[in-house]
């Protein structure tokens, strides 16, 4: 029998609405081979979200994609560790347009994997459960497997103890007195200068993100604006068109109507004729028979 992690590929890989019906005939088939532990495991996965579908199937369909972000996940949160500014902004507008990119990928793959068209609050969750993959070793773990069953939640780059306060304190050797390590005044400016430094930075990066946000809410809204306004269009074209065809075939039924009634009024005087051509031709056979001897 397969293994768990290849029938759990597949399963992952289906549109939401057959996940469950499908794993629970793979735990059925298991149980009648009598491969409890496989049931077991087969029982215990869960139906994911659409916005969880979508991402999954980039990891299943698209590794490479996924390996990209989550390459540029550590790169950017290695630049923030080092208070590289300057990359750091380079490295977040390549991770925009990679999210972006990836997030459009994964609508087009679960659209063909039956699983029907996006909305714009799905789009929303798949991204910042990516972004959160980027942000987070465990997340990205979890991203990587296409296992994901619900929207991850992403609360700013970077993990939580990447900035540490720097002060004087016992070394590593001792508790106080000959193996006490301070620090110099110059070294606690340079360390308050450093932890400005961050704030700084975090207010920045959290103010991008507010940004982003924005401006994606507005991009969904516009997209999902021209998406019903092309749908109205041709609502409103179709409406026409079927305007067009009954007022087409209402002349025709007129004119058909005329015609069928021409075509009767022919009846009726090509029968009258046919019975005075009666009429006359019996006449002149009496006509005929008096005469003759």
């Amino acid at each position: 029998m397969r293994s768990v992690p290849e029938i759990g590929d597949e399963l992952y890989a289906l549109a939401p609405t057959e996940f469950t019906a499908a794993r629970d005939a793979a735990v059925a088939r298991a149980r009648q081979s009598g491969d409890r532990a496989t049931a077991t495991a087969l029982a215990a996965l869960k139906r994911p979200t659409h916005s969880a579908h979508l991402v999954n199937l980039l990891a299943l369909r698209r590794p490479d994609v996924v390996a990209e972000l989550l390459d540029l996940g550590a790169r950017l949160r290695e630049a923030q560790a080092q208070g590289a500014a300057a990359l750091m902004r380079d490295l977040s507008a390549q991770r925009r347009q990679l999210v972006d990119e990836a997030v459009r990928l994964g609508a087009a793959l679960a659209e063909q994997a039956g699983s029907g068209a996006t909305t714009p609050a799905q789009l929303g969750e798949a991204r910042g459960t990516l972004e959160a993959a980027m942000a987070d070793d465990s997340a990205a773990e979890l991203v990587r497997t296409g296992r994901v069953t619900k929207a991850l939640v992403y609360a700013g780059f970077g993990m939580p103890g990447t900035t540490q306060a720097v002060g004087s304190g016992p070394g590593r050797g001792g508790s106080g007195g000959a193996g006490t390590v301070r620090a110099r005044p110059d070294a606690d400016r340079r360390s308050r200068q450093d932890a400005r430094r961050d704030a700084q930075e975090q207010e920045r990066a959290e103010q991008e993100r507010a940004e982003q946000e924005r401006a994606r809410r507005e991009r969904d809204a516009r997209h999902a604006l021209s998406a019903a306004a092309a749908a109205l269009a041709d609502a409103r074209a179709a409406e026409r068109a079927a305007d067009e065809r009954v007022a087409a075939l209402a002349d025709e039924l007129a004119r058909l109507r005329d015609e069928f009634d021409r075509a009767q009024a022919q009846v009726r005087s090509a029968r009258a004729t046919r019975q005075a051509a009666e009429r006359a031709h019996a006449a002149a056979q009496r006509t005929l028979a008096r005469i003759e001897p």
